[in-house]
């Protein structure tokens, strides 16, 4: 196995673990929330995140990702960027401590403006512990990842179900992601080797800025454009809707988002090595394509499926109006690698004016979305986005992959049998789910789960799925390999 194909399976391998055993916990906390606390306080939480979030991205996150296209790790750069990024951290916590009333007013909830404030902290606690991070992101150590992230995963869990147990509603949420953020950043400064000083350079600023800085627009773009959506569906609809909406939204992204973020995250540092050699950079580019659609469409039509199922037995009947909101964002979602793998192209090339130019025409079609049908409803926004969804999907694919020649129509042949092979699996799955096979619901569930994934195995064997056999050899080889290891001990 080479050594970029060894480093990407190992990368993927523990990252998997991070976000499997994150997801894992952060599900059954969301079980027992979304059970004690309302709709309306999430919808309440939504809103709060919608500016804590987009003020974090601004505080470095490009510039942690300059560092790894260039690979320049000198202590002055770090140094430099650790400086900056806790300035502006400041510097925005205290722009929404004194903007947290006009929020609140504006949505005539008085809740907001302490929870805003409180909120707010998020931010020098992540910019604390940035470059910390990027350097463990930068070298593939998902392993040292997982080690810091998952005991402050543990604690913020427990901090955030005393507090729903003990009916503190949206403040529960709020002191869940806080405690996350402080105890994460708390771990990595610690066992982290790099010490901050007060060196600096406006120099190393500038140079790592001229790599990110349209990346950084980019992603000034992106959020606010993110951001449209709960914002708009929580002042001109109900916070109740916004939690419904919220919730669809984040089973999807448990399910999926995260998933492609793994294979994102630990292939970009990887691709960047390739970026000299086109033809291994496309194979790679292909392989992961195919393999990041064999595990998510499974998993988006077979969500669809059991929709109804899924959502009132794990959450509550209270939420069941969120089911059609999931149905429309799990479409959604299948669509999410095409987007995130395709993104990369231009950062591994550091191609930042094609990167800034696809953002504002796909922004450019998501405001003419938004404008045709925020009057239709939340399921008409769910319509539009899904449209503007589709449309951005080929946007992506037909300009990235032209730097790599990987086009629109040959990635979408590359991934149709997945597509196929998922939906075949999901038909008798929606049929079996409206039976009445067993009077619990959640052995129902359980079970169904367990014969989607058995029927998907069996049919991936049958039809000779390349992305089926790529993860097969793969885990043949580690095995393989430690086998071998343990001979030698």
């Amino acid at each position: 196995m080479s050594q970029a194909k060894s480093t990407f399976t190992k990368g993927v391998i523990w990252n998997f673990a991070d976000t499997i055993g994150s997801q894992i916990v952060g599900f059954i906390v969301s079980l027992f929330l979304a059970r004690l606390v309302s709709p309306e306080h999430f919808g309440t939480f939504a809103t709060i995140f919608v500016f804590t979030g987009f003020l974090q991205l601004l505080v470095g996150s490009s510039l942690g990702e300059a560092i790894i296209m260039t690979q320049n790790t000198d202590w002055i750069t770090l140094n430099s960027v650790f400086i900056y990024n806790n300035v502006v951290a400041i510097i925005f916590y205290f722009l929404l401590f004194f903007t947290a009333p006009l929020i609140a007013d504006f949505y005539q909830i008085q809740e907001l403006n302490l929870a805003i404030r409180l909120m707010a902290l998020s931010l020098p606690f992540w910019s604390a512990s940035n470059i910390q991070l990027t350097l463990i992101y930068k070298d593939v150590n998902f392993k040292k990842m997982f080690y810091i992230k998952f005991p402050g995963l543990l604690l913020s869990s427990a901090v955030g179900m005393v507090m729903a147990f003990n009916h503190y509603g949206v403040w529960a949420l709020v002191w869940q992601i806080l405690s996350f953020n402080f105890f994460t950043a708390l771990i990595a400064i610690i066992w982290s080797d790099f010490r901050p000083g007060f060196a600096f350079s406006w120099e190393k600023i500038r140079g790592l800025f001229s790599v990110s800085g349209r990346f950084v627009i980019s992603g000034i773009i992106n959020r606010i454009f993110e951001s449209f959506y709960p914002l708009i569906i929580g002042k001109l609809y109900s916070l109740t809707a916004l939690g419904f909406y919220n919730r669809a939204n984040s089973i999807k992204d448990i399910v999926v988002g995260n998933l492609v973020q793994v294979i994102g995250k630990v292939g970009f540092p990887v691709f960047v090595t390739m970026k000299d050699n086109p033809e291994k950079l496309k194979d790679a580019y292909k392989r992961v394509m195919q393999v990041t659609f064999y595990v998510t469409a499974p998993l988006m039509f077979g969500g669809m499926a059991v929709s109804y199922l899924l959502i009132t037995t794990i959450f509550g009947n209270q939420w069941a109006p969120a089911v059609p909101y999931f149905r429309i964002s799990c479409l959604i979602g299948l669509m999410y690698p095409f987007h995130i793998i395709n993104l990369d192209i231009p950062k591994v090339f550091a191609k930042s004016a094609i990167y800034l130019k696809l953002e504002i025409i796909k922004k450019a079609l998501i405001l003419a979305g938004i404008l045709c049908t925020y009057k239709l409803g939340v399921m008409g926004m769910l319509y539009g986005q899904l449209a503007v969804s589709a449309i951005n999907m080929y946007v992506n694919s037909h300009y990235c992959g032209r730097i790599i020649h990987y086009y629109f129509l040959e990635q979408v042949k590359d991934i149709l049998p997945e597509i196929m092979v998922a939906l075949l699996m999901a038909v008798p799955v929606y049929f079996l789910s409206k039976q009445v096979l067993f009077e619990s619901q959640l052995f129902k569930l359980i079970c169904l789960m367990l014969f989607a994934f058995l029927i998907y195995v069996f049919l991936s064997f049958v039809f000779k799925l390349k992305s089926f056999r790529y993860i097969f050899e793969a885990i043949r080889l580690k095995f393989a390999k430690s086998g071998k290891q343990e001979q030698v001990i």
